[in-house]
């Protein structure tokens, strides 16, 4: 419904019956929703299972700091040191995860992609290859991120870091369900900083930094990127950020400082100011020469002006 179907789902409402029950399951239950709900139901009774946006407690959730241009590579060292044979990673876009899927396929690791512009059958082909374990990496966009249920699913990784923090929630709500434990892992580069701090004011959890050796990545960056809560290392980034920040600036003088502005050369066009082509700073006609007449300035549109006749 908050896809643009709205408009739809009012046409409908209005050729059923008066007389009638209505019914609405959901993961969630946003405002919007909400406000249309009141329109069509009379006294409803609301059933929650769980607080809005909530997080499993049996989920483990961890953030690797990765250089992004290494993500593809950590994402097969982590497959393949920890023999992960059934992991939901999710990507932002459906071209990510046909690229990621088809580069995994390359590492020899069985990987297939489940996404929007997929056909219904093809999705249930994908999908009951990896439940059955014929597939060990199943690459999909948010179009899986909610109703998608497989049964004792034991790893999510978010490949790419949602843009929406409620993504996050719906994303890891596919491990650890039914009471049975789960791991949520996050691969956060250096510019997805600020998404992973939505991510944790949402849930009200400070996630679990680990570096991994060799993906890590400059020193200046990850330092920003380690939390003291949680994390196996470095101290809190909030505090050590700025100062780094102000180191690289001493470092690097930017194109605005004294030294920047000594080394460049120096334009005569845009030193010096602006001289009219008849004023006092002309240089001096030659001797011998006949004085110039005085051009009177004209006006004109661009095109050209035709020139008067002369008398």
């Amino acid at each position: 419904l908050d896809r643009g179907f709205m408009p739809d789902i009012r046409r409908i409402i209005a050729l059923l019956p008066p007389a009638r029950q209505n019914l609405r399951f959901a993961a969630t239950f946003p405002e919007e929703i909400r406000r249309l709900a009141a329109t069509i139901l009379r006294h409803p009774a609301e059933v929650q299972v769980a607080a809005r946006n909530a997080v499993a407690e049996l989920v483990t959730h961890i953030v690797h700091p990765v250089a992004r241009e290494k993500k593809r590579e950590l994402l097969c060292h982590l497959i393949r040191s920890r023999n992960l044979s059934q992991v939901l990673v999710f990507t932002g876009t459906r071209i990510g995860a046909n690229r990621l899927a088809h580069q995994l396929r390359r590492e020899r690791i069985h990987a297939d992609a489940i996404h929007g512009d997929k056909s219904q059958a093809e999705r249930l082909v994908a999908l009951e290859d990896f439940k059955s374990g014929k597939v060990a990496v199943l690459v999909a966009t948010d179009v899986a991120s909610r109703g998608l249920d497989i049964e004792g699913l034991p790893q999510v990784i978010n490949f790419d870091v949602p843009h929406s923090p409620e993504d996050y929630v719906h994303r890891i709500g596919r491990t650890g369900r039914a009471g049975l434990t789960g791991e949520a892992i996050s691969l956060v580069a250096p510019d997805d900083q600020e998404k992973l701090a939505a991510i944790e004011k949402l849930i009200k959890r400070k996630l679990e930094r680990v570096l991994v050796p060799g993906f890590a990545p400059d020193g200046g960056t990850v330092a920003g990127m380690m939390g003291r809560e949680g994390g196996r290392e470095g101290g809190r980034g909030s505090r050590k950020e700025p100062r780094l920040r102000e180191a690289t600036q001493r470092e690097a003088p930017s194109a605005e400082s004294p030294a920047r502005r000594e080394k460049a050369p120096a334009d005569p066009i845009f030193s010096k100011p602006y001289e009219p082509a008849d004023g006092a700073a002309t240089s001096p006609e030659p001797q011998g020469a006949q004085p110039r007449r005085k051009q009177r300035q004209v006006a004109a549109l661009l095109g050209g002006v035709k020139r008067a006749a002369d008398g």
